[in-house]
This record gives C-alpha cells, sequence and structure tokens, in this order.
C-alpha cells in the first residue's frame, strides 16, 4: 500500500484533491490566472503529513479497493498512533459494518462522536447501523433509487440481446456445422461465445454489473497455496479456471467468497447467465450431453468475459452517469 503512495501518479491526484477541497483554493486559482495557462506546481500534501494521517490515507485506499483486511491492520495502527482523532475510530467502524459486525461497528462510532461530537457523519453512520442491527432497511435516498433503474436503452439492449440469442439457437439447431471438440459441432461453439459476448457485453455497458477492472483486478483476495502468497486478484480464481472447465470456476469461487467473507454480485451475475445460456445450448441436443456440460461452459464464459471487459470501456454513449 505504501508503493501505492509513493506513485506520482497517484500522489499527483491527493495533491490535486487536497488543493480543491481546501481553503487555499483561492489562491491557487488566483495564480492559475495569472500563469494564464502555465503549468502551476501543487504542494504536496504526503510529504507534510503525520504518520498517522499516512496510515490513514492508506487504510482507506486500501478499503476502496476492497482489501479489507489490510485497510484493517493499517486503521487500527493509525488509530493507536492518533487515538484522540475520530476519523480512525469512524474507518474502523466502515470496516465493521463490511463485515456486519454491528455492536463493534456502533462502539468504533461511538469513540468517533466522542473524539468529535460535531461531525454529522458519524451519528448518521451509527444510527445507520444501529437501523441495520435491528434488522431493518435503511431508507433510500431519491437518487439512489433513479441509479438502480436502469435506463430503456438498457432495456432495449437486453431485448434485443434476448432476441439474438433465440435466433441463435434456432439457428444452431438447423445447422450444427461439423463435429470439433469432443463431438461438439462448430457453430454450436460459435453461438456459444457470441451469447456470452453479447450478454456481457449489455450487462457491463449498462452498468447491471460492476466494471471489469474492479470486480476481477482491483479486487484482491489471499492466496490459497502454501507459503506467504500474499493477495491475488479474484480474477485468478473466477475468469482463469473457467477457461479449463467453468465449473471449476464456480467452485473456486465459491471457495474464495467463503474464506474473504465477501460475495460480488457481478461475477456471480455472470456465472449464473453463463450457466443459463449453457443449459439452453445443452437443451438443443445437437451434441453429447456430457462434453457439453463439462466443456461448453468454457466457450461461454470466454465469451461473457470478453464481452464484461469490452462493455467496461468507457467510450459508450449509452453507459449511464458518463
Amino acid at each position: 500500500m505504501e508503493t501505492l503512495l509513493q506513485d506520482p501518479a497517484f500522489r499527483q491526484v491527493v495533491r490535486a484533491y487536497v488543493v480543491l477541497t481546501s481553503p487555499g483554493r483561492k489562491d491557487y486559482d488566483y495564480e492559475l490566472r495569472i500563469a494564464r495557462g502555465a503549468p502551476v506546481s501543487l504542494p504536496d500534501p504526503l510529504a507534510k503529513m503525520s504518520r498517522g494521517d499516512y496510515l490513514l490515507l492508506a487504510a482507506e485506499t486500501a478499503m476502496l479497493r476492497r482489501q479489507y483486511e489490510q485497510a484493517l491492520q493499517l486503521g487500527k495502527e493509525a488509530t493507536g498512533l492518533e487515538p484522540r482523532r475520530g476519523r480512525g475510530w469512524a474507518l474502523l467502524g466502515d470496516l465493521m459494518v463490511q463485515r456486519r459486525k454491528w455492536d463493534d461497528a456502533i462502539s468504533m462510532y461511538n469513540y468517533a462522536i466522542q473524539m468529535e461530537p460535531e461531525n454529522q457523519r458519524y451519528w448518521q453512520s451509527l444510527n445507520d447501523t444501529t437501523t441495520l442491527k435491528s434488522g431493518q432497511d435503511l431508507p433510500r435516498r431519491r437518487e439512489e433509487i433513479a441509479a438502480d433503474n436502469p435506463s430503456v436503452r438498457v432495456w432495449l439492449g437486453l431485448l434485443l440481446v434476448f432476441l439474438f440469442i433465440e435466433l441463435s439457437l434456432f439457428w444452431v439447431q438447423q445447422h450444427p456445422g461439423i463435429p470439433l471438440v469432443f463431438g461438439i459441432p462448430s457453430r454450436w461453439l460459435v453461438v456459444a461465445v457470441l451469447d456470452g459476448l453479447f450478454l456481457g457485453l449489455v450487462l457491463a455497458s449498462g452498468d447491471l454489473i460492476g466494471r471489469f477492472e474492479d470486480e476481477l483486478v482491483y479486487y484482491t483476495v489471499p492466496a490459497i497455496g502454501p507459503g506467504d502468497l500474499g493477495r491475488i486478484p479474484i480474477g485468478v480464481y473466477a475468469a482463469l479456471p473457467g477457461l479449463i472447465c467453468f465449473w471449476i470456476a464456480v467452485a473456486f469461487y465459491a471457495l474464495t467468497a467463503w474464506l474473504d467473507d465477501y460475495l460480488s454480485y457481478s461475477v456471480v451475475a455472470v456465472l449464473v447467465c453463463s450457466a443459463l445460456i449453457l443449459a439452453a445450448l445443452a437443451a438443443l441436443k445437437v451434441a453429447p450431453l456430457l462434453p457439453v456440460m463439462v466443456l461448453g461452459g468454457n466457450f461461454v464464459l470466454a465469451g461473457m468475459l470478453f464481452g464484461w471487459l469490452l462493455g467496461s470501456v468507457r467510450i459508450f454513449p449509452w453507459r449511464r452517469g458518463d
């Protein structure tokens, strides 16, 4: 994590954020106007940070990347160095909420309020956690409800994809092609890849699933195996095994999700959609059932992953919020 904080690009982002949100913003704007577009040096807040602030920033960055164990360790160390700051206790409370440890989260938020009683964010977090502990749902803001409603273009895209899948199933049943892999026809394999590709593309480009890099690259889990292998991207368990055998990917992801105590809706959606397409293709009975069930899912998942990757690239005009 400290390597990330030492990265020049990341430090530039931090400097820009601090300047834009600090009282010195007016001075910076004035210097920028005087310079008439020439580069203006930004202060480096990381160079003046205390060890506690540095650790808190590292912990918050780890939390954003869903590296919760690392964030918890850094947050505890930062709070130990500066126990009178509410920010550290609130961060620990947020991490406890992620683990659904409501009592621990309430204790952390109470500590944060004791240190900074005027901070309304801590009070709101405490109230929200108390509500969740009681088994009730949090009231949703109007903008959150609107963000969860897919646009007409997204629904139209899904409709077109389902129509394409129906037509492709009808076509491959009439013209399966020549047997290739363990008796599976060539056109069956092509349709399996294309159906997965287009469905993954629409799901990702419509923001119905998370971005490819966020879910499979940036989100890391403890390595499974001997020795201290550190943390590796979840895609190593959820994607790569699927190119060998789809069901191995399902089993591996179920195991890692259980060990890490976190289940990604996006990964589950991709695996479930792949299984549904595989079941529809197997029902056509144009290929031996055993090879289809063992190897067919590989082609569907490969198409889904590639479509997911393409749909996550923010070049599509219909992407919501872009």
